[in-house]
Order: structure tokens, then sequence, then C-alpha cells
């Protein structure tokens, strides 16, 4: 079982090129106002106890604030979602899905929890969204067709994370550029778009004016693969290969550009080894500078950015070991005009910084890596992280 997931783990860090502990704080872009904010690891820790079938590496957590507040995990194996109660920090409910018949959904791939009455499923490459709720139940079939050179709607919450969001019956959703990835120029890329709207009604399809940059490959091939978070007021995109985060204040308008480096982030950023091997290939894609996920807490409103300094590795045991648990990482902080309010660095205890979930608690992080000595199989267990300001 812990085999198939962390194949399946592996997967999803290419699919988005072949399918388709604390630091310095850091002021923000130069504006001597700004405050500096750092993430400071608090005397709280959530252990959830999993079964048998279920691995400690998720492909998708959710957070609701419900009382008490739950924690969502996909399990892709089971084809099911878990509900955990925080408080008691217990199972509270296992909805499984049929994948085929009158009833079935296919192999659920990801999900969004609207509110405890709308809790969406997306299977893989399907131009299809189920809705549910807690009882389990398939409540309604949204069909949908799949814009021409993109991907169906490609939903997840840890590896470059990228929620949908709902406005007005309508839900935003990323999508991956369909094709070759080897041989896309920059001028097609800057064709394809990031994101598209659903018409939750009749599942009318509706392309936003949200592309990738237009000189994003002007120095050379690199993997492309994009997190999506929003705000009330922003729509927000990081690229893997670019200190830039991109933005809108309204779907219809075009994204603008606002610089946002990682100060960890010192290297260059690396061209994809087109001809390379298996080696070349995972190193670049775990060991090479990179952004990661994008969120948005809106308890403090700020973003927080995953960013991966240049690691070196030596040999295939390194690498293979990499493309599950980074070495090092930091999260940037940014308000909701993309000012850098501070940057943490995570090096001395590791964590996996793809199972992390925001509560009104604060951030939390996957103490789930090979090397946390506090690292258990038979649990998913998170710490929690604060925003504290300097001088306080």
């Amino acid at each position: 079982m812990i085999v198939f997931c962390n194949r399946l783990l592996a997967l999803i860090v290419l699919l988005g090129f072949f399918s388709g502990c604390k630091g310095d704080a850091q002021k923000g872009n130069g504006n001597p106002e700004q405050r500096e904010i750092s993430l400071i690891k608090q005397e709280s820790t959530i252990s959830l106890p999993l079964d048998a079938e279920t691995p400690n590496l998720s492909m998708g957590l959710a957070y609701y604030p419900s009382d008490p507040p739950v924690l969502f995990n996909i399990n892709p194996k089971t084809n099911s979602l878990q509900i955990f109660d925080l408080e008691e920090e217990v199972l509270y409910k296992t909805l499984t899905f049929e994948k085929e018949g009158p009833k079935g959904v296919g192999r659920v791939f990801g999900f969004h929890v609207h509110n405890l009455d709308s809790i969406f499923l997306f299977p893989q490459n399907k131009g299809e969204i189920y809705l549910t709720d807690t009882s389990g139940v398939i409540k309604k079939e949204i069909s949908y067709e799949v814009p021409l050179y993109h991907t169906a709607a490609f939903v997840l919450t840890s590896h470059f994370a990228s929620p949908p969001v709902i406005r007005d019956g309508k839900m935003i959703v990323k999508t991956h550029v369909d094709g070759n990835h080897k041989v896309i120029t920059g001028e097609e890329l800057s064709k394809r778009h990031l994101v598209y709207l659903i018409d939750l009604e009749d599942g009318e399809v509706e392309l936003l004016p949200h592309r990738y940059p237009e000189n994003y490959l002007e120095e050379g091939k690199r993997h492309f693969e994009a997190s999506f978070s929003a705000s009330p007021t922003k729509m927000v995109y990081s690229l893997f290969a670019d200190h830039k985060l991109y933005y809108a204040d309204a779907e219809g308008q075009e994204l603008k550009a606002k610089e946002a480096p990682s100060k960890y982030i010192k290297s260059d950023f690396e061209n994809y080894p087109l001809g390379g091997n298996r080696f070349e290939s995972y190193q670049y894609f775990s060991a090479s500078p990179h952004y990661g996920s994008l969120l948005y807490d809106p308890y403090r409103k700020v973003f927080y950015r995953f960013c991966y300094p240049k690691v070196e590795v030596e040999n295939d045991e390194q690498v293979l070991k990499l493309r599950q648990y980074p070495e090092r990482f930091s999260i940037m902080v940014l308000d909701e005009d993309l000012n850098v309010l501070g940057e943490t660095l995570l090096e001395d205890e590791q964590y996996y910084p793809n199972n992390a979930f925001i509560s009104k608690e604060g951030l939390y992080l996957s103490i789930n890596h090979a090397d946390n000595p506090r690292n258990k199989e038979d649990y998913l267990s998170f710490d929690l992280f604060e925003s504290v300001e300097a001088g306080n």
C-alpha cells in the first residue's frame, strides 16, 4: 500500500511536465514600513490515527472550520475521503465511492470542500465533477467539455496546491497544458491558459485570460508547473522556475507580475535536460532551485509561498529520496498585495511540505518525513506554526 502511494506521489510531481527552524526575517520588497514576520513552531501537535490501508503521506488534505473543526484526507487506493475530528483527534467518518456502475465516479483524483453540504469530487483526466456531501451520496454530476490544448480540471492540495474557487455558481479550476511538453515553444506556451471557469449549473466552460508569461522559456526549457491560490481580492499564480508572482484583481483581467524572490534561492534556475537520463530528470525536478505551493491564509490574510533551494546530489539513492522527501525548504509570508513580509528556512527538523493545511490556529506542517524522529507510519501528524511579528 505504502509503495503504491509513494509511486503515485512521485508520478504527481512529474505529471505537470509529462502529462501535459526558523530563519531570518526579510523586509517586504524594500519597504521600510513593512512588518517582519517569521513562522515559529508552537508546542502543539496533531496526531490522527490511520488504518492499515491509509499511508501517512497524503494526496490531498482539506481543513473545514466546523464545530468541531475537521480535516479531510483522500485515500486513492480505497477511493475514499476520511473525515477526522481535530478536537478529539479521531477518525469521525469515511466516505467511500464506487468507481464503476450507475453510482460510479471513477477514480477520485482530487476533491474540494466548499462546505459540508457541497463537496466536489474530481476524477482524473475526465470532464466530469461530482457533487456530494458528508453522507457520501452523489447528488449531482456536472459534465463539461475540456478546452482544446488543455486538460481536465487538475485539483490537488498536495504538490503545487491549487484548490478551486467558487463564485456566483461558477468554479475556477487549474488546468495543465495538453501535448508534448518537451517540444512546446515559448510562443505556444504564452497562448495556453492556467485556469478556466466551469458553470456548475450547465457545465459551460470559459477560458480566463490568465496565461503563461511570454518570456518563461526565453532562457531555455523549464518545468512550467504552477500553483494557484486566491484571496477575496486577487487570483495569484506561482511558477516552478520564476521569482515573480502573477496576479489579477478580477477574473476577466490580464495577469500582472510582481517580484517576490526567495532569499534562499540564490542560484540561477536550471534548464530541463531534454536529452538527459532518468537521474538527470529526477535531479532537475527534486534538487534544482524552484518554487512549489502557494497557499492563502484567510484568517491572517497572508500568502505562504514554499521555496526549494538547490540541493547538491551525488548518487541515485539521494535523488530518489529527494523525490519524496525534500531536504530543506523555506516558506515566504506575503501580504495581500504580495509584498514579502518575511521568510523562514526549515532544515533542522525535517517536515513534509506537501502535506500542509491552514486552520484558525495557524499553519500546520506534516512531520511525516522519513528523517523526522517523530514520524510514525500509522499517524498523520502535524506541528503548528504561527506567524510572529519581529519584536513580539
